[in-house]
Order: C-alpha cells, then sequence, then structure tokens
C-alpha cells in the first residue's frame, strides 16, 4: 500500500488573490515537515520570473550616470526612482531568451507637477505590467523623464556588481552606454524566514485511534501576482515530476548498461 495512499488536498481559497491554502491530510508521521520544506525550497529556488536587471534614465540634463546622480527636474532622488522601478511587477505573455526593453518618455509642458506611473510604460508584446498604477515619479513643469528599464527572465537572486558580470550582460550592454545594474529578484513568489505575507507552512498532528496517527500540512502560496498561487504550486510539483522521471530513466539505462557489461 502507498504511503501517499490515502492523500487527500483541499484548497482553501482567501480574500487576496496573491495568496492560497493548501491542506494536505492523511500523511504519515514526519511526511508533513519533509513535504513543507520541499515546495517551500522548490518555490524559492526553481520557479523563474521576469525582472528589470538595468535601467537608463534621462532628465533635463541628459543621461544619468550612477545611482548617486540628482536629478533636474524631477521630484524624486536617483535611488528612490531605482527603488520604485523595481516594484514593478511583469507577468511573462511572450517572452524569448535574451534582454527586452520597456520605454517611458515623460516631458512635462505644462504649469502643473505631472505624476508618472508604471501604466507609462510603452506597451510591448513580451510582457504585462501587472501593477500599471504603481507611483514612480514626479515632473515639475518643464521637466524631463526618460527611462529604459531592461528586463529579461530568470531564476533566483542576483546581486547587481555580479550581474555585470554575466557573459549576456556583456554581449547586450556595450561600455559606452550609461545602464545603472539593478539587484534583481526574479522569483515571482515570496519567501522570508518569518510566517507571515510570505510562503509557509504548519505540520498538525491528527490522532486516527489509539494506535494511529497521521499528520495534516497547511501550505500557504504567496505571490506578487505575476503568477496566480495554485499555478505556481502546479509548476513545481509538474518540475518535481520530471525530475524524478528523469532521475529513474538514468538509474534505470545505468542499470542496463551494468548488465550488458556483465
Amino acid at each position: 500500500m502507498s504511503l501517499l495512499n490515502s492523500l487527500k488536498i483541499e484548497e482553501i481559497t482567501t480574500k487576496n488573490p496573491n495568496t492560497a491554502r493548501f491542506i494536505f491530510r492523511h500523511l504519515p508521521t514526519t511526511m508533513g515537515i519533509t513535504i513543507g520544506n520541499y515546495l517551500r525550497r522548490m518555490l524559492g529556488n526553481c520557479l523563474g520570473g521576469v525582472a528589470p536587471v538595468g535601467v537608463t534614465i534621462i532628465d533635463k540634463d541628459g543621461p544619468v550616470k550612477s545611482e548617486l546622480t540628482t536629478l533636474k527636474g524631477v521630484i524624486e532622488i536617483t535611488p528612490y526612482l531605482i527603488l520604485n522601478l523595481k516594484k514593478i511587477i511583469l507577468e511573462e505573455k511572450k517572452v524569448k531568451e535574451g534582454v527586452f526593453c520597456l520605454e517611458l518618455k515623460v516631458e512635462n509642458k505644462t504649469t502643473e507637477e505631472k505624476i508618472v506611473t508604471a501604466n507609462d510604460f510603452s506597451k510591448v508584446k513580451e510582457v504585462q505590467i501587472k501593477n500599471p498604477e504603481l507611483y514612480l515619479a514626479t515632473v515639475s513643469p518643464g521637466g524631463i523623464l526618460e527611462v529604459k528599464l531592461y528586463c529579461r527572465k530568470g531564476l533566483g537572486f542576483h546581486k547587481a556588481e555580479v550581474q555585470r558580470n554575466y557573459d549576456w550582460w556583456k554581449e547586450y550592454f556595450s561600455e559606452e552606454e550609461e545602464v545603472i545594474s539593478l539587484d534583481t529578484n526574479y522569483s515571482p513568489v515570496k519567501i522570508g524566514d518569518y510566517e507571515g505575507d510570505q510562503v509557509n507552512f504548519e505540520v498538525n498532528t491528527v490522532v486516527v485511534n489509539l494506535n494511529q496517527e497521521e499528520e495534516e500540512l497547511k501550505f500557504t502560496v504567496v505571490t506578487n501576482g505575476a503568477i496566480k498561487p495554485k499555478n505556481a504550486l502546479l509548476e513545481i510539483l509538474q518540475l518535481s515530476q520530471n525530475l524524478c522521471g528523469k532521475i529513474a530513466d538514468s538509474i534505470s539505462i545505468e542499470k542496463r548498461e551494468k548488465l550488458i557489461e556483465e
């Protein structure tokens, strides 16, 4: 009889569309924490997404050379603008390998300040901006703000200085371009070290009778909105199935080769 023969999974909906809870019932003892840890690590490390990797910014004085440059004609200082740009959530539509660019150009010819949001970026076929209402900056009267936000698909978290040494960065960007590299978190799920608004799990012991106990795993998936929580979990389960299949096939091939040698 399979250890997971009686397994039942129930999805609990929440008010937040980016959060879902799944209850795994009738698990053998010690299996709850094993599955919980595995799914949490897989969601954090193996689920990819699209995110900004670099940016060029132009104000009234021309190209901004570093994060420390003061913007002219824009209320925000450069670090605050970059922080806002990194909050943009991108849903993959038709992403190919390599870097693509989102462009924004605002020239305020009025006598009032102009608020710039993520919706001011030109639409592209590669991705959809999931939070177009996101505030980016305020341009003063007579001010200019141009942004080229370079994005790509990837896995995990990468520091800005490390990404500049990758082959794809050197191939795409020339040394003459004023591109500010960004710390990039490609993962669409939220992983942290404490319980709360992130992926987490809880394991409870359930007494079946005097001679039998089982476990119940409550698993919470939280995403940034680029993917639905249920789809994120399904992707990881499909990846796990493929991985186990390849391992089994590899072992079978090695076993056959050994038998032939004997």
